[in-house]
């Protein structure tokens, strides 16, 4: 007799399921014409989610703050800056450390710790949005490259410590228009970080390792050079008025709505 065994998908790829799905869903809407941004304006894009760390990281899942500043060339593609926040938690139980006490002749004691820190990310880069507009609906695909900081615990680490890398990102998602102004969007993006140090995340740099009792312990998984980070995320979009004239139409006579001189 054959059994089969049935697939579970991991958490990541159902967070990218569920992502695409509803873009899917959102296309497929009936939806009725808009008002859509126009060449030469600017918005902005304050943004709040999470980022699902890569495993191999070593860091644990996390909120984050965003802000996205773009330009638009035309209705289809705009360019722009991206800036991300977050302060993750290190998983304590990848860094695991040992205290001895005794003579090992005569009789000691082990002690095993588990090292943990709380560590601020800053990212950012240039951007880049392309836009298919249908009505209030607005789905897009964006991408971005540039660059990134860690900063640790300088009490844990007595001292200021860190390190920095290149970075991009590229995904997509749907903006959905309250006005000619204003809207929200979600999106999905993956982050990739590349010269990742995670051996820098141990506060004890190596030393005291757990030498006695390894097979009592899972390991941590293998180091990686560059880790993929899945970013999740709801902003507010905002086109604010710079002058363009949009909210205030000019009329094509300018003396249409002016008042008779008064009569002396």
């Amino acid at each position: 007799m054959i059994y089969s065994t049935p697939f579970f998908p991991s958490r990541r790829e159902r967070r990218v399921g569920f992502a695409t799905l509803t873009a899917l869903v959102t296309l497929a809407m009936p939806i009725r014409a808009a008002a859509q941004a126009e060449q030469g304006e600017f918005s902005v894009l304050p943004r709040l989610g999470a980022i699902d760390f890569d495993r191999a990281s070593s860091l644990k899942t996390a909120p984050f703050l965003g802000l996205d500043a773009e330009y638009h060339i035309n209705r289809f593609f705009g360019i722009g800056t991206a800036v991300h926040v977050a302060r993750p938690n290190t998983r304590a139980e990848d860094f695991l450390t040992t205290l001895t006490f005794g003579i090992p002749t005569s009789g000691d004691t082990t002690f095993f710790f588990q090292t943990g820190q709380a560590i601020t990310l800053l990212e950012g880069g240039l951007l880049g949005t392309l836009r298919y507009p249908l009505g209030r609906f607005t789905p897009f695909l964006t991408g971005s490259a540039g660059y990134y900081r860690t900063f640790l615990d300088p009490q844990i680490n007595r001292g200021a410590r860190g390190w920095d890398g290149a970075s991009y990102s590229y995904g997509g998602g749907f903006t959905v228009r309250f006005s000619e102004r204003s809207g929200i969007q979600l999106d999905v993006r993956n982050l990739v970080l590349t010269d990742y140090e995670r051996q820098s995340l141990e506060p004890s740099l190596g030393r005291n390792p757990n030498i006695f009792f390894e097979e009592d312990f899972n390991l941590p998984p293998d180091n990686k050079s560059s880790v993929n980070n899945l970013v999740l995320s709801l902003g507010f979009r905002y086109v604010p008025n710079v002058g363009s004239g949009r909210d205030t139409p000019v009329e094509a006579d300018p003396t249409r709505n002016q008042r008779p001189a008064a009569i002396r």
